[in-house]
């Protein structure tokens, strides 16, 4: 069942789009937020919202199948679901949700294993980040949204936003090897 909130989207192409995405992300969208959220009604109230929020950023949203969209709406759901918790002073349960990006096709076979070997690096060093710096990772570098963007979607500030990304700099950069990784 679509939420409510789709109904009020004008755009016949936007319609369409937030439809296709319901429909390939809903079970995914409510698993998520049922993992944090462990009840039936708080997590689809989760997903109700994180719908908001994913079509206010529709228009990032380029190929709806693709694993960094994907990631976008886990990240969505998560933060929704979490800010859910905040507001009710429950206990957050651990969890959580791996996205992987396909190395860029255009290269060649000796470039793609080296690309693919320095991303799967990257990646579980970013992986093994505390959440709340892997989502401003994420949003920052994958999806290339702004610090005031990452705000709205996280629901924290401009500034908390540019200091997790700070933080999640440092970190990634002394878990590579220091300050001269990769010169």
């Amino acid at each position: 069942m679509l939420p409510i909130a789709f109904g009020a989207i004008n755009n016949e192409n936007d319609k369409s789009k937030i439809e296709q995405i319901w429909h390939e992300y809903e079970n995914i969208m409510f698993r998520v937020a049922y993992k944090i959220l462990n009840n039936q009604h708080s997590a689809e109230d989760a997903v109700s919202e994180a719908c908001i929020k994913i079509i206010r950023n529709l228009q990032k949203i380029q190929n709806i199948s693709s694993n960094e969209t994907k990631a976008l709406i886990v990240i969505i759901v998560r933060s929704v679901s979490i800010d859910i918790i905040r507001k009710s002073n429950s206990r957050l349960e651990d969890y959580k949700e791996v996205s992987e990006i396909i190395p860029d096709k255009s290269l060649d076979i000796q470039e793609n294993i080296i690309a693919k070997e320095s991303y799967e690096t990257i990646m579980k060093t970013i992986k093994a980040l505390p959440e709340h710096q892997k989502d401003v990772v994420y949003l920052s570098f994958i999806y290339e949204y702004s610090h005031k963007e990452i705000s709205e979607i996280l629901g924290i500030s401009e500034n908390a936003s540019r200091k997790r990304l700070y933080d999640a700099k440092k970190e990634i950069i002394k878990r590579l090897g220091g300050e001269d990784y990769g010169k």
